[in-house]
């Protein structure tokens, strides 16, 4: 094929395509075009489809999406999906993880992770178990038995497993006063109050003694001849620094540690990726259009925005939009007291008091040039 011919068609199209749909027309060209004739065929489809994906200008584009994702959610159930039928690790989906995501939870209720495994090194179960020991967490409540003595004033940590009981020791001892008994360990309260001893159990119970902190437990599945650990919990910062897993692929449905260690554009993906499969997951069909203008206004300030009071409905700056979501009496009091204006140029406000909203034909606006002698008899 002329390359030239192939230039020429891709530069008349180049300032009205995304250059990402440019690269996929060019590996297009290069599959199935055999003439020059071929090429301008694959280019002008390309050009029709392309125009009739587009939104029209005035287009109410949040009412729609809003729609479109808030409607199929009255059909959500609030069931529980779990991975490949084990109850270790489980992925609330529905309307609870829909929830959480439009409301940036800071925490999800079940953080997971999943974890690929490179292929050249990572050859056999045994190899991906030994990686796995090195994931998962341990804490002293893993190991052993924790008691509290209400007439000693202390704690009794019996070791279950001896190999960990030198590491025990280690940390007991950065803890404070301990003493050795016969398989296992004291520790004493200093101030002698119940208060302080439920106190001591907590801190040694949750002592890390091996793994990443957070991942309370893992999951190994082999998918397309490659190891994949699944976990519970999440720690995207320490799994990225471990030997064996493949960097680029690692994914956490915690998208709020997403913004903190990839930044908001990879927040931005994962907010639309989770959306989508929850929806999904429902067999709802949503056009991910939709999903991504709910994206793009979580991350438009460059950090994370729950939609809801707190978040984007919130710091509308209309005082009329804010008091027709929610707290109705609080906005209007404090905008009274504070003698604030609303300019009424979005579609809540406008609807509310009678005018016609900014949205399709209400966006435009129609005046009328006088001839010059009518004006002056206009202005006389």
């Amino acid at each position: 094929m002329d390359e030239k011919v192939v230039h020429t068609e891709l530069a008349r199209v180049s300032e009205v395509l995304p250059p990402l749909l440019i690269g996929k027309i060019s590996a297009a060209i290069a599959e199935k075009a055999k003439t020059p004739a071929d090429v301008k065929k694959i280019v002008d489809n390309a050009m029709k489809i392309y125009g009739a994906c587009r939104v029209a200008p005035g287009e109410a584009v949040g009412t729609l999406a809003a729609q479109s994702i808030g409607e199929p959610g009255t059909q959500m159930t609030m069931r529980t999906f779990h991975y490949a039928g084990v109850a270790e690790v489980a992925v609330p989906q529905g309307l609870p993880r829909l929830i959480e995501v439009v409301d940036a939870k800071k925490e999800p209720d079940n953080a997971i992770m999943r974890i690929p495994l490179e292929k050249d090194k990572v050859k056999t179960l045994a190899d991906a178990e030994e990686i796995g020991k090195k994931i998962r967490e341990v804490v002293v409540s893993n190991v052993a038995t924790l008691r509290s003595d209400i007439n000693e004033m202390a704690v009794f940590v019996m070791v279950e497993d001896p190999l960990y009981s030198e590491n025990i020791e280690k940390d007991l001892k950065k803890l404070g006063d301990y003493s050795k008994i016969r398989g296992g360990f004291k520790m004493h309260s200093k101030k002698k109050n119940i208060a302080d001893l439920a106190k001591i159990r907590k801190r040694v119970g949750k002592i890390k003694l091996e793994g990443v902190k957070g991942i309370r437990r893992i999951l190994i599945k082999k998918e397309n001849d490659q190891f994949v650990i699944y976990t519970e919990g999440s720690n995207l910062r320490e799994i990225y620094k471990m030997k064996g897993v493949e960097k680029d692929d690692i994914y956490s449905n915690n998208i709020q540690e997403v913004y903190e260690f990839l930044g908001i554009e990879a927040a931005r993906e994962s907010i639309i990726r989770e959306a989508g499969q929850v929806l999904e997951e429902q067999n709802l069909g949503v056009d991910i259009r939709h999903l991504m203008l709910v994206a793009d206004m979580m991350t438009l300030t460059g950090e994370i925005s729950a939609i809801g009071r707190h978040g984007i409905s919130g710091s509308k700056t209309s005082v009329i939009a804010k008091a027709a979501f929610e707290e109705t009496t609080k906005h209007l009091l404090n905008a009274s007291l504070k003698g604030d204006e609303d300019y009424l140029t979005g579609v809540a406000e406008s609807i509310i008091v009678g005018k016609p909203p900014p949205v399709g034909t209400g966006i435009v606006r129609l005046g009328m040039k006088l001839p010059k002698e009518k004006e002056k008899k206009s202005k006389e």
